[in-house]
């Protein structure tokens, strides 16, 4: 893909910060949490050109400075209208609503927006989530899989399905004595991808050789999307993987089975390259004994172990419908999962008025609360309401989070059926974090009021700045994700004796010093433990979140420990009652 500003000079044009603005940040330091800064040094600060990482000022004036550059170079392309001290007036407004945590955009988005690689490469480095069907498999047998390759390695979740088994007939390839070489990118991973599994339906012949020299060795620095190189290990086991799983359904439909081990495969290797990361969720039918048995320990353990638990198995739920035998499963293993697509394609929000503009929907996001078309992406960004002075200051704060989210649609992404339905939608997600403690600060029925206002509010912004920029309004605006955590150090009462959430993640094949960038990813527990509470009642271990990056406070009891979490992480009360970390008060007693 070409730079995507080449176009009437566009790439000439830049948006700046006035030197004065941010002049007054520049030795401050925003007010963290107890490890705000560590981990935001670890985990959001790029490496400056003096070899330093940046400071959080200057990661706010990259952020910023990358929306209005997108804008302006927009606006120069197409023409348009730019007033710079309008633009520099609400830049300075988004820094200040950024430094004071008042608005942030993913972590995607503190990590890459502003950088080359996204004027470069265009949307898919900064969005968050995407989906992918199989049901055109037999139009396409290599693109589902080599789109999840493709999004996983840009660390963006992908949500699939098994709606293509059984639409093709897997043929033995034929041979070339030819050597391919491995180009040492990005593309020419999903290349060899796209190559091998065409072999399988006969589209091209396979190269007797495959040369991986040229693939950069393990630790090599990567600095488009920064990181360290896996080397190319994993890529030669999921070649084999992939090829010997293949080669024993020769002359064999494609099953559900092996269209889920093809995707579980693919988000083993990814998981191996570093910062990058794998979140996958893959829907199938609530009738199909195949599919909800995959991830059965008690018939599959081997291949839960070696591959299935890269992805979330959940189902296409319909209201009504008997949920026994699916139950059964999902209180034995934590999956599957449930949703219901008829419920998401004929409402939006959910006040009970039919609305179904969306109905084009496939399928979801890994997290579940990103309805998504075949091939789109979607950019988040989450607001705090507690930390404004009031609702409706928080409701002018949404203007800039809607303001972000938009401008990362003007981009275009490398895939171009992406492309086809992401530039029709402009679908964004902005999110809400702290609920609970806004209600205890403004009152719920308060909140729930200004959620109403604000949702309206920014449906009107979409309309003055989608007219501006000529481009489509969004189809949605608004999503939901689950927070409210402790840190990986947390000390929990486990079967196995006393363990740290660290090492349970670790355990289960997770290493969280590897997972810095990752935000609303689900992980399925390898190893039985269970969790031993006051009572001495144990309860298992289904899943493993990882919720990202999230303000903390510390509390110390009185036999001298400290606990640290998150400020909406429940507490049981002694008096059985649950409590949030942010509202225990000295002398409070919790179990």
């Amino acid at each position: 893909m070409n730079n995507v500003f080449n176009e009437n000079g566009a790439r000439d044009i830049w948006f700046t910060l006035k030197e004065d603005f941010v002049s007054q940040f520049k030795r401050r330091q925003p007010k963290w949490g107890p490890v705000g800064y560590v981990t935001y040094k670890r985990t959001y600060s790029r490496q400056s050109s003096n070899g330093k990482s940046e400071e959080y000022w200057q990661t706010v004036r990259r952020v910023v400075e990358g929306v209005f550059t997108i804008q302006k170079r927009h606006c120069h392309i197409n023409n348009l209208p730019w007033k710079e001290s309008k633009a520099q007036k609400s830049a300075q407004k988004m820094y200040q609503l950024m430094w004071d945590f008042k608005f942030t955009p993913p972590g995607r988005g503190l990590w890459m927006m502003g950088t080359d690689a996204v004027y470069d490469k265009g949307i898919s480095a900064l969005v968050n989530c995407s989906f992918i069907s199989t049901e055109n498999i037999d139009i396409d047998f290599a693109e589902p899989f080599t789109f999840m390759m493709d999004m996983s390695m840009l660390g963006v979740g992908v949500g699939s399905d098994v709606k293509g088994a059984g639409k093709i007939t897997i043929k033995k390839p034929k041979e070339y004595d030819e050597t391919f070489v491995v180009p040492d990118t990005r593309e020419g991973w999903v290349e060899l991808l796209r190559m091998l599994l065409n072999a399988f339906v006969g589209k091209n012949p396979l190269p007797k050789n495959i040369d991986y020299s040229e693939v950069r060795p393990f630790g090599t620095p990567i600095k488009g999307f920064g990181g360290t190189a896996s080397g190319p290990g994993p890529l030669i086991e999921l070649y084999d993987n992939i090829y010997n799983l293949l080669m024993t359904r020769i002359g064999e439909k494609i099953t559900e089975t092996d269209i889920v081990d093809i995707h579980n495969y693919i988000g083993r290797c990814v998981v191996s390259g570093n910062i990058r990361r794998s979140a996958q969720i893959i829907f199938g039918n609530p009738d199909s004994d195949e599919f909800l048995n995959l991830k059965n320990p008690e018939l599959y353990k081997e291949e839960l172990m070696d591959r299935r638990w890269a992805s979330n198995n959940s189902v296409f739920a319909t209201v009504g419908m008997d949920y026994s035998k699916v139950a059964e499963l999902t209180a034995k293993n934590g999956e599957p999962g449930y949703v219901w697509l008829d419920n998401a394609k004929n409402y939006g929000r959910m006040n009970g008025i039919k609305n179904t503009e969306d109905s084009r929907i496939n399928g979801f996001n890994p997290c579940g609360e990103i309805v998504l078309e075949n091939s789109e992406m979607c950019n988040l960004s989450e607001s705090y309401p507690s930390n404004h002075d009031s609702l409706e200051d928080w409701i002018n704060t949404l203007k800039y989070a809607y303001m972000y989210s938009k401008t990362v649609t003007l981009l275009p992404s490398h895939n171009k059926y992406s492309n086809a339905v992401m530039m029709k939608n402009r679908r964004i997600g902005l999110s809400v974090t702290g609920i609970v403690q806004a209600f205890k600060k403004f009152g719920r029925r308060e909140v729930l009021n200004a959620f109403d206002k604000g949702y309206n509010r920014v449906r009107e912004w979409d309309k003055t700045y989608s007219d501006w920029l000529c481009i489509p309004r969004s189809i949605k605006i608004s999503t939901a994700k689950p927070s409210g955590c402790q840190i990986p150090q947390t000390k929990i009462k486990t079967s196995e004796g006393i363990k740290t959430l660290e090492q349970i993640f670790m355990e289960n094949g997770v290493l969280l010093s590897d997972k810095v960038f990752e935000i609303g990813t689900w992980y399925d527990v390898k190893k039985a433990i269970f969790v031993i509470d006051e009572n001495d009642n144990s309860s298992k271990i289904t899943k493993l979140f990882i919720n990202g990056f999230e303000p903390t406070i510390e509390m110390i009891i009185d036999d001298g420990t400290t606990i640290e979490c998150t400020e909406n992480h429940r507490f049981k009360m002694k008096d059985g009652s649950w409590k949030q970390a942010k509202n225990i008060k000295e002398n409070d007693e919790f179990m």
